[in-house]
């Protein structure tokens, strides 16, 4: 048997899984921003991390 047992999306195996907790507010603003831009909360999440890895590496 191959992948999540629980029915979970299989990630490739250079892919992480990353949780995180925010405050009920932050999750309105990006789900605001997510449907104005289009993308998926995953997708904002990931634009940041790459921003702030650009700037502070």
């Amino acid at each position: 048997m191959r992948g999540n047992i629980h029915g979970g999306k299989q990630l490739k195996s250079d892919k992480k899984c990353l949780g995180v907790y925010i405050t009920s507010e932050m999750h309105s603003k990006l789900i605001e921003v997510a449907k104005q831009e289009s993308l998926s909360l995953s997708d904002i999440v990931r634009v940041a991390i790459k921003d702030y890895l650009a700037k502070v590496a």
